[in-house]
């Protein structure tokens, strides 16, 4: 037995509702406060690349030889990789507004660097001559889904 069905999209309804989406998403106001709801889910996402020393491809490499004997030498052969000070990890504050804003969306950064300005999260992050890439800014799948969630609800407020 076949049963009928109907499906009637109200034309003005559904463009009233993209109209707000698509306004919602252009104001750079919102775009701002979307971010500083994101903002948690992406620290926290962040930071548990640290605990558990992984970057987007898998495991960071270990510490050379070398640089491992030294670390040791100076009481600090125990640390996790780039946790040495907790300056890097620290530098991460979504939270405290280190985000932009643009055309493309938002972006999430650090500025961490060494005392004589040495760019260092960037070097880790992308990797380097003499300095494998150990990236951290990155957002897994388990944040991603998350971000999405959170985009979802976002847009749906005040429709």
């Amino acid at each position: 037995m076949a049963v009928d069905a109907q499906f009637k999209l109200k034309t003005k309804e559904w463009d009233r509702v993209l109209k707000k989406v698509r306004k919602k998403w252009k104001d750079i106001k919102n775009r701002k406060e979307f971010a500083g709801i994101i903002s948690a889910n992406v620290f926290r996402d962040i930071t548990a690349h640290f605990e558990d020393e992984q970057g987007s491809k898998g495991p960071w490499r270990d510490w050379s030889t070398q640089y491992a004997k030294h670390m040791k030498k100076i009481g600090k052969g125990e640390n996790l990789i780039l946790q040495d000070s907790g300056k890097l990890k620290g530098s991460l504050e979504p939270l405290k507004g280190k985000f932009r804003t643009n055309s493309s969306g938002v972006i999430f950064f650090t500025r961490a660097k060494t005392k004589d300005g040495f760019a260092y999260a960037a070097l880790h992050n992308k990797g380097g001559k003499f300095h494998p890439k150990r990236d951290f800014m990155w957002l897994s799948s388990e944040g991603r889904i998350m971000i999405t969630q959170q985009t979802e609800k976002w847009l749906k407020e005040g429709l």
